[in-house]
Formats: structure tokens, C-alpha cells, sequence
């Protein structure tokens, strides 16, 4: 495209806030490629009082429910009369640039409130190291409204760039209004408000995340409030399956129709973590319904999601029930996608208490957490379905704190009206239907594929019981229906069983089987779940066919007593007894009432004898001891004796270690088990590993997916030709089946 020499000065360009899709057609822009003989100057928008900003964020920042800040909005008003630089090209089409630029911003985005490009236009948007490129904007987001917006685009300069054919400038009509200093890097977590708080944050594509690789890419993150905050949400499917386009997320994130949806924003691997793309992105939508009751919001995108972007449409269940397992997946922060796991049901109650049957709580996370951002998230049960959406809470990092979810139950209809209720939308034919499988937009790469997602039902810890009933929960993920499978399950290398099972699973559709009851042995039991046979056939991806689960059976227990005073806030306290080296955790309490002057509590706790961590967490970081009232935590063991006595807890999480023996055991003797010698290490493949302790132990070696390798005594034979890696060795006490250390093993050539 060669240039006319009349250069003329007049404008600017670009989008707007509301409109359809933010479809592009990823393009490049033409003055990559192209010379263009131009040099001007941006237009310089104003740095933001970032101290006032950040003072209000420190308080902000804390209250989960209050969505997280990352930008500031500066009025603007740029349009075609008063900014930017014309073009005239010698095919009679016109190039009209604009640059803003903002210093130290982080990132810079933009509100329309006039956009509408003619059929032939196309308009690209990129930072000043051309890294980050949005493009080409068509007509395709031209909408009633008139409004648009666009992503954040990296750095502290953007350049926007307008090709408009001949004869078809009067059909363009664009105004920016508003233009976004974004202060906080979602790329950069030195700049996060709650500094390293978020450490425990557990990335999507982790082994947490295996089997969510197809419901994570119904989650998006959010951008509100004229695009300068945060929340998360989720795409969600309805009774007709026929992808219409429902986003649901939470009331109190105060969304509007011309927020921006941004799918698939996460770390390509578990770690290191790493930066994701921004690209996947749509604007606006209509809202459908809401209210505060359960604090949900449902909307519906303008546009269909494009195919590119393989969307998945997640299911859900209206019937109330809690989940045997709960997981989350947001966007803590403004981060990449992260997972967290509780293996506890969530409890019925209201906002913040007890009281009421409006939300589920989640008590306290095992795996990760949640923080500001990830409001509106979904909470799913183990059929991957979603039964709420964030609401607020005190979970963080460090704590054993509570979420607070919105009942999707209460949602359904609890109140009346069709902007009240998420039924008229999700069952349009009022078919009664109480749940609904996801909908997946892409392929799978396989015609049978079954992959077993959890085992349920199974403790991890059993005082004078050995016997368990578990439940394996069973997903479809082949494009085929599968109509029958057999399950078989063994321990330690003893085969404890077999099911078969018959019915039907049509895609992404997910079953519950319960198994016969089985008996453990004393000590450590780990179970080795597996499926095969699906339809009578090998299944064409056996990644996914095996789980292990592990169960510590304790026939001879020792009991020990705890009398725990909370101060007068009860409500932040929580406590666990967690066995040394190993990390089992094998009883729990708390949160407790909000009383004046604390109220106490006792327990008799079954131990074994081993050393623990006595484990304390305050969520408001100020523990029970001190202007609040005078806390204390009291453990004695059968004859009396004193283990531990904490009064004085003024943090967020303090740890008393102890031990427990039988009679004639002498204490020292106990702390010399965990004083042992496991050496090479590095190993060679065809050596000898050597375990050396003063009881007569076991040694099982696991890769990294936890799958046991082999197992043998103080002296293990590598194997020739054993793969090189990092392993995990375990060294378990023969006679109690106590874990006396885990450790990395590095096997070399």
C-alpha cells in the first residue's frame, strides 16, 4: 500500500465498550509490514495519584467480596475531529493512527462510548514493542448499543491503527471515552496487593488440575467497573445443550453488559509459572438475571464464543446436595487460572453464618485458595458440575479459614421472576431436569476414553476401624458412549477386588460407583484403582484409567485430650493434629462461635505413637491471646501429662510439636526414627539403595504421578534400565506402618 505525500492531521480511531464479541481475525497489522514514512507524538493521558489509590486498595484488597482493583479509568474524549493522524493511500482507502501513551503504566486499555465500523474497516491495536497485538476488529462487533472495549494491551503505550476502505468513512463512527491506567500487572505478582500471600495458589495445569483440562476452559476472568477490576466466572450449559452463550458469576461483582470475558488466561505449565495469553477475549453481554439472595448474576454473551477458542459449557445441579469433594477454579488476583480442592463436604448456612441455607461453606481449603478476583468463581462437586459461586470469605493463604458460595439451589428459583431466577434461562421448557452434564465444543482425540476423577468415600485416617466403602467417580471423555467396564482394585500389591459395571455414559457425562466394603491391614494402606475393558475394548488413552489413594488404618490407638478456650472472636480459629514428616492430617475444629469472653471446648483425639504439629490458624492474623481475651490450648495425654500448653497464640498460625509412645516406650526412642540414612542419592540405575535405621522398615519408591514403582526393605535393588528422574522414596515402620520419612530420590544412568 504506497502512500499519497498529503499527509493529513485529524484523528484517532478505535473500538468501544459494550458490543458483541471482541471478534478478531488475527491479522497482522499492515505498518508491520509495511514502510510508513510517519513519526508523531502520543497523546499524553495523565498518571493516576497511585498513593491515594493503593492506600484505599490495602484496605480493599483484604475484603474478598469487594473485587480486585488493577486499573484506573481516565476520562478521555478522542474521536476523529480531534485527534490522531490521517493517512490518504493511493487506492483511495485512508490510514488513521493514534497513540496514547501513559507513563509506568503497566498496561493501558480502552471504553468506546461510540463504535461502529463499516464492513470493509479493520482496526488493530499493539503495544510499542509490537508484543502484544490486537486484531484485526471488524464490523463483526458492531452492535445496537454502540459500545465497545478492548482487553488490556501490555506496556505504557499503545498504538491504534484504523484501515478504512474507500467511499466508506462516513459509515464509521468512533469515540473513546475512557482510557484504563493499569497500575497492577496481572504479569507481575511482586505487585500484588497481598504481596507472597498467594504462594499457596496451585496453577491450573498442575496434577490437581489432570482431570479439569476440559471444564477449565469454562472459566473466565472478568473485567468490570468501567474495566478496572477483576472477578471470575464461569460458561455454563442449559437444559437444550445448544450453547447458548450463559456466563454466570456473582452479584456483588457489580458487572455490567459492556464488561470484557477473557477465556483460557493461564500458565502453559505447573511450574515454573509463567504468563498465559490475554488474546481469547469477548465484550459485552445482556444481563439475563440476578439477585443478592444467593449473590449470583447470570448474563449472556452477545456472541457465541469462535470455534478457536474450544470453549466448554459446564454443567451443573440445582438438587441441593453437597459434594463429597469441592473444587474451585479462578483467577485469585487477577492471576493465571488456579484450581483448589476441599475434600470435605461444604456445610449449608448462610453469609458469614451460620444461620440461614442461602450458600454453601466451604471450611477449609486442602489444596490452594482463594482471594480477591476470585469472586463469582464456581464451586463444583465431584460430577464436575456447579452447585455455587463465590460469594466471600476469609480463606487465604496461611489459614484454615472459610469460603462463603452462593447456593445455586437458591438461585434456581427461591425468589420470583424471570431477572430474579437462573431457571426460565437454563430450563427455557421447564422440563424439571435437576442437573445437566458439560458441553464440550471441541473433539475429544479419542473414541473411548474413560478416565476415573476421584475416589470418594475412602478416609485417610481410621481409628479402631478397618474397613472402608469407596466410590469411584467415572467420566466419559470419548466421543463414544460406553455401556460397560470393569473396575479392579488392589493394595500393596494384593488384589483386594473387581466390578463390573453396566449403564450407559454418553460424552462428558460422569457416574458414582460404590464398591463392596473393603477390610485394610493395620498401618499404611495404599489402593491401586484401575479400569479396563471399557465396551468390551482397550481403552485408547490409559493415562487417565489409575488412581491410588492411600488409608492409615490405626487398630491401637492412643488417645490424647485437648481443651481449647477461644478468645472472643472464636469465629477465626482453627486447629489441626498433623503427623510429623508425613503431612497426614489426622483431626481438625473450629471455627467457633463469636462469643464475649470465649468459649471452651474439649476432645478426645486418636493418635499412634509417632510425633505430631499441634496446628493453630487465626484468619485476621491476631491468634486468641491478647486485647481480645485470653485463649489457651491444653493437650494431656492418658496419664495426665502435659504435651502441649499454647497461651500465648498472637499470630496467624503457630505449631507445638509432640510426641506419643506406649507404655515402656522412652521418648527418645521415638525421636530416633525419624534419624535414619538413605544413601546414594543420586542413585544409578543397578545399584543398591541403602536405608539405615534402627527398625526394621519398608521402602516404597513412587514416581512422580504417585503410582508405586516397587517396593522392598533396608536394602532396595534399582533396577537396570529404571527410567532417570526424580522419584519419591517413603520409609514406613514394619511394625506400626508409621511414615518415617519422604524424601526425593534422583536416579541417574
Amino acid at each position: 500500500m504506497k502512500l499519497k505525500s498529503s499527509i493529513i492531521l485529524t484523528v484517532c480511531l478505535l473500538l468501544s465498550f459494550m458490543a458483541n464479541a471482541q471478534v478478531v481475525t488475527n491479522e497482522i497489522p499492515p505498518s508491520f509490514t509495511e514502510a510508513y514514512p510517519i513519526n508523531f507524538d502520543p497523546i499524553l493521558v495523565p498518571k493516576p495519584d497511585l498513593n491515594q489509590i493503593r492506600q484505599q486498595d490495602a484496605v480493599e484488597d483484604q475484603i474478598k467480596d469487594i473485587p480486585w482493583r488493577f486499573g484506573v479509568e481516565q476520562t478521555v474524549n478522542y474521536n476523529f475531529q480531534n485527534s490522531g493522524l490521517t493517512l490518504h493511500n493511493d487506492d483511495g482507502s485512508e490510514t488513521w493512527f493514534l497513540k496514547i501513551a501513559s507513563k509506568g503504566a503497566k498496561s493501558i486499555n480502552l471504553n468506546f462510548n461510540k463504535f461502529k465500523l463499516s464492513n470493509n474497516a479493520k482496526l488493530f491495536i499493539y503495544n510499542e514493542a509490537k508484543t502484544d497485538v490486537l486484531g484485526a476488529i471488524t464490523a463483526a462487533n458492531n452492535n445496537e448499543s454502540g459500545e465497545f472495549a478492548i482487553r488490556p494491551i501490555k506496556g505504557e503505550s499503545i498504538t491504534l491503527e484504523l484501515i478504512i476502505p474507500a467511499n466508506e468513512k462516513d459509515q464509521i463512527d468512533l469515540n473513546i471515552s475512557g482510557v484504563v491506567y493499569g497500575y497492577k500487572s496481572i504479569h507481575d505478582k511482586a505487585a500484588k496487593a497481598f504481596g507472597t500471600s498467594g504462594s499457596c495458589n496451585i496453577n491450573v495445569n498442575c496434577t490437581a488440575g489432570n482431570n479439569w483440562q476440559d471444564v477449565k476452559r469454562s472459566i473466565v476472568m472478568i473485567l468490570r467497573s468501567n474495566n478496572t477490576r477483576w472477578c471470575s466466572g464461569a460458561l455454563i450449559n442449559n437444559v437444550r445443550q445448544d450453547s447458548t452463550p450463559y456466563i454466570l458469576t456473582a452479584n456483588h461483582c457489580g458487572l455490567q453488559t459492556n464488561s470484557i470475558f477473557i477465556f483460557n488466561y493461564e500458565s502453559p505449565n505447573c511450574a515454573p509459572n509463567s504468563d498465559g495469553s490475554l488474546s481469547k477475549s469477548m465484550s459485552g453481554a445482556n444481563s439475563r438475571a440476578t439477585n443478592a439472595n444467593s449473590d449470583f448474576h447470570l448474563f449472556e454473551l452477545l456472541n457465541t464464543p469462535p470455534a478457536s477458542y474450544e470453549v466448554y459449557y459446564a454443567g451443573w445441579d440445582k438438587s441441593n446436595t453437597p459434594s463429597s469433594v469441592s473444587t474451585g477454579i479462578h483467577h485469585p488476583d487477577g492471576d493465571v487460572m488456579k484450581i483448589s480442592v476441599d475434600n470435605d463436604p461444604p456445610l449449608t448456612s448462610g453469609y458469614y453464618t451460620t444461620n440461614g441455607s442461602t450458600h454453601w461453606t466451604v471450611q477449609d481449603w486442602d489444596l490452594g485458595t482463594t482471594e480477591g478476583g476470585s469472586s463469582g468463581s464456581p464451586l463444583f462437586n465431584e460430577f464436575q458440575q456447579i452447585i455455587g459461586q463465590l460469594h466471600g470469605g476469609n480463606a487465604a493463604c496461611g489459614n484454615n479459614a472459610e469460603d462463603y458460595y452462593g447456593k445455586f439451589s437458591v438461585s434456581w428459583n427461591a425468589i420470583s421472576g424471570n431477572s430474579n431466577q437462573l431457571k426460565p434461562w437454563l430450563d427455557p421448557d421447564n422440563t424439571g431436569t435437576t442437573q445437566v452434564p458439560g458441553l464440550d465444543s471441541k473433539a475429544s482425540l479419542f473414541n473411548t476414553d474413560i478416565s476415573i476423577n476421584a475416589i470418594t468415600d475412602q478416609e485417610e485416617y481410621l481409628c479402631q476401624d478397618s474397613s472402608i466403602t469407596p466410590s469411584i467417580i467415572v467420566k466419559n471423555l470419548g466421543n463414544n458412549s460406553v455401556s460397560s467396564f470393569t473396575v479392579n482394585y488392589s493394595s500393596n500389591g494384593f488384589t483386594l477386588g473387581s466390578f463390573n459395571w453396566t449403564g450407559n455414559l454418553t460424552r462428558n457425562q460422569i457416574t458414582k460407583i460404590t464398591l463392596p466394603a473393603i477390610v485394610l491391614g493395620n498401618g499404611l494402606n495404599s489402593i491401586n484403582y484401575s479400569i479396563v475393558n471399557p465396551n468390551g475394548i482397550s481403552d485408547q488413552n490409559i493415562a487417565n484409567n489409575s488412581v491410588i489413594k492411600s488409608t492409615r488404618v490405626n487398630i491401637n490407638p492412643l488417645f490424647v485430650n485437648l481443651q481449647l478456650k477461644t478468645d472472643d472472636y472464636g469465629n477465626e480459629i482453627t486447629w489441626n493434629f498433623e503427623q510429623l514428616n508425613s503431612g497426614t492430617v489426622l483431626d481438625f475444629g473450629g471455627p467457633y462461635a463469636q462469643v464475649s469472653g470465649g468459649t471452651i471446648h474439649n476432645y478426645n483425639v486418636c493418635l499412634y505413637d509417632s510425633c505430631f504439629n499441634f496446628n493453630l490458624f487465626d484468619s485476621q492474623n491476631d491468634g486468641f491471646t491478647g486485647f481480645w481475651g485470653n485463649g489457651y490450648a491444653l493437650i494431656t495425654d492418658q496419664n495426665g501429662d502435659t504435651l502441649v500448653f499454647e497461651n500465648n497464640f498472637t499470630t496467624g498460625f503457630k505449631a507445638n510439636s509432640f510426641c506419643v509412645q506406649k507404655l515402656g516406650t522412652n521418648i527418645n526412642e521415638i525421636d530416633s526414627r525419624f534419624e535414619l540414612s538413605v544413601y546414594p542419592n543420586p542413585i544409578k540405575s543397578g545399584n543398591i539403595l541403602n536405608v539405615e535405621t534402627n527398625l526394621k522398615v519398608r521402602v516404597e519408591l513412587f514416581d512422580l504421578t504417585g503410582k508405586l514403582i516397587f517396593e522392598g526393605n533396608n536394602r532396595l535393588l534399582i533396577p537396570n534400565g529404571q527410567a532417570t528422574g526424580i522419584y519419591l522414596i517413603k520409609v514406613i515402620d514394619s511394625s506400626s506402618g508409621n511414615i518415617i520419612s519422604t524424601d526425593k530420590l534422583v536416579i541417574q544412568k
